[in-house]
């Protein structure tokens, strides 16, 4: 009896985790989607990426989440924060350590599909895009932009909102820059520390 119930309890809780783990690959990146970028470039920036492969790259979230929490905590002490500001679109960030992928504190987007990316700086200008993130309309906190290379120490970097072509493909020549009636990008400028 007490065999026959320990049985029974083991495959209970091996149903809970395989039940709760395949919940997760479903419905876990619902609102918005994780993205994997086409590896047939031999560029370092993130010109091309495809949403629809976006559930194989699960283990690679997850090593994000580890470094996603370090940055969370070391941006809530810092006191620089800026924001840019236009009709429906919005971005805030703060000055960040640098690492391989850039958190967002505040956006609101008003695009069915969005992609939010981050820019090495060109003397002033928008340089290669480090990565970039697809989000359906709405309004989003605390937001994570993993990047192909990662920001360094002591640089700036730009986070501009692209809106999608119909792909849902990240594509920098095709998508369209939201851009303010002054002709300058909507987004933000940050330094990494």
């Amino acid at each position: 009896m007490t065999k026959e119930r320990n049985m029974i309890i083991g495959a209970v809780v091996v149903g809970l985790i395989v039940g709760f783990g395949v919940g997760y690959v479903l419905w876990g990146t619902e609102k918005s989607g994780s993205l994997v970028v086409n590896h047939s470039s031999t560029h370092e920036s993130a010109d091309h990426v495809d949403v629809d492969s976006a559930h194989s790259t699960q283990s690679d979230a997850a090593a994000s989440i580890v470094q996603i929490e370090q940055n969370q905590a070391a941006a809530v002490a810092l006191s620089v924060e800026q924001n840019v500001a236009t009709h429906d679109n919005f971005l805030e960030t703060m000055s960040q350590p640098a690492g391989m992928s850039v958190l967002v504190s505040h956006a609101k987007l008003s695009a069915p599909v969005s992609w939010v990316a981050v820019h090495d700086d060109n003397n002033g200008d928008l340089g290669n895009v480090l990565g970039a993130r697809s989000f359906a309309a709405g309004e989003y906190k605390q937001i994570s932009v993993p990047l192909l290379r990662g920001t360094v120490t002591a640089k700036k970097y730009h986070v501009g909102i692209y809106i999608d072509n119909g792909d849902k493909k990240f594509d920098r020549k095709t998508d369209t820059m939201i851009r303010a009636e002054d002709g300058e990008m909507v987004g933000v400028t940050f330094l990494t520390q």
